[in-house]
């Protein structure tokens, strides 16, 4: 008597797992992209975290090098203000020398301005009293020479002497002091020399002309006669 078999039920798949929080942990390397996955390289993901992709790595090779150029190309942040400190302050001495330099040359230029000016004004009357000399001393002769019967002529041109030699002397022109003075060769004028024991050797013994300046500046030298020490005759 044949056994009639029931039919067999296939097994029951088992139930998949539910998925965790959504972590890129729990998915299983190549589930995404159906690779099969050595187990070295599961290993290595699993330490570290997921790998970074190729081009976060050539990112972050390129920022390396650019920071080593940087850092061998840029100039010490320090020796840079230290270098146009020096430069400034070299440069702020040669200006002042400069400074210097003008400022002392512009006060000799004053200067010397205010001197020639002072003495224009000073001795702006020189050609005149050079002038006016000469008729100083045509009045001087004719006084010498007027005899005692021109009196009244006498009179008249000794006043006009004085008047002249008044007018002078306001406007700086001054006699210079030669008779019995020692002799000075800066004012005075020798024409001859006498021997003689009465006087000083040195000595101005004559005036044949008056010598004048104005203020400080010689106008003429007085031309003069000196005396000399007397020489011992060799007894013969």
């Amino acid at each position: 008597m044949s056994r009639k078999e029931s039919p067999q039920t296939p097994p029951e798949a088992p139930e998949a797992a539910p998925p965790s929080n959504g972590s890129a942990a729990d998915v299983s390397p190549g589930s995404v992209t159906g690779e099969e996955v050595g187990p070295d390289r599961v290993t290595a993901q699993a330490v570290a975290g997921e790998a970074p992709g190729e081009t976060e790595v050539q990112a972050a090779a390129a920022v390396d090098a650019g920071e080593a150029a940087s850092e061998t190309d840029t100039v010490d942040p320090i020796e840079e203000p230290v270098d146009e400190l020096a430069a400034a302050k070299a440069e702020a001495t040669v200006n002042y020398d400069k400074y210097l330099r003008a400022a002392a040359e512009l006060d000799n230029v004053m200067r010397r301005q205010k001197r020639e000016l002072g003495e224009r004004v000073r001795y702006g009357a020189e050609a005149l009293a050079r002038d006016l000399l000469a008729v100083v001393d045509n009045l001087e002769r004719a006084l010498q020479h007027a005899g005692d019967g021109s009196a009244g002529l006498v009179e008249g041109v000794e006043l006009v002497l004085k008047g002249l030699l008044d007018a002078l002397v306001r406007h700086g022109v001054e006699r210079v002091e030669a008779d019995g003075a020692a002799f000075d060769p800066t004012v005075h004028e020798a024409i001859g020399a006498v021997e003689t024991a009465e006087a000083e050797p040195g000595t101005v013994l004559q005036v044949h002309q008056t010598g004048y300046r104005l203020h400080d500046r010689l106008l003429r030298p007085a031309m003069v006669v000196v005396a000399k020490s007397v020489t011992e005759k060799p007894a013969g």
